[in-house]
């Protein structure tokens, strides 16, 4: 508790201010919209910027989780890859092991070279997999995409033709859009 007979200068009173803000700011507090509400009232500050502010946080707080989401799935995928390196390495390594034998040992040639070469090629294909992964994650999200609106296609046209039709009117605005912007890029890389 303060002592209410002691005088500060302004230095102290903006630095005893300061640090009682940020020791309550490292406090654990979750505010409700209505607590956010009334301190923005005595603050001064008006409903408007505090919807846009709060709808700033929120999207900027839906982006972090994206990334997040993003960043997990990027790392299960290398991981993935990872092991299926190792496992093509091993089964490769066997594989031109026993070649070699057979190609020195039964033939006396240097033919072995040959499948080497194309384990090799293969296992960098592996490894550039395996680093870089988001090409792979992409194909595989749009793999998803399309099955799951197969599904939804194939449900639609067994519950009845109300809803069929409305995701055939849905796909084929969808197609239209695609070619309108088709269009107009062709009609970009035409002009000089």
């Amino acid at each position: 508790m303060t002592d209410p007979k002691a005088t500060y200068t302004q230095e102290e009173v903006n630095a005893i201010l300061r640090r009682a803000l940020e020791a309550q700011a490292r406090r654990p507090q979750d505010f409700s919209g209505e607590d956010l509400s009334d301190i923005a009232k005595e603050a001064g500050i008006d409903e408007a910027a505090l919807r846009e502010a709060t709808a700033a946080i929120e999207a900027d707080r839906c982006g972090l989780l994206e990334r997040e989401e993003e960043g997990k799935a990027l790392a299960a995928e290398r991981a993935f890859q990872l092991r299926r390196l190792g496992f093509s390495a091993f089964k490769l390594s066997a594989l031109n092991g026993l070649l070699y034998v057979i190609s020195t040992q039964v033939t006396g040639g240097t033919w072995y070279l040959w499948p080497l070469l194309g384990s090799a090629l293969f296992l960098g294909l592996r490894a550039r997999h395996a680093c870089f992964p988001q090409a792979l994650l992409a194909r595989r999200r749009r793999r998803q995409e399309r099955l799951r609106r197969k599904a939804e296609w194939a449900a639609a046209k067994a519950s009845g033709t109300h809803e069929f039709e409305r995701i055939v009117k849905s796909g084929v605005a969808t197609l239209l859009e695609i070619a309108a912007r088709k269009i107009e890029e062709h009609g970009k890389s035409r002009k000089p």
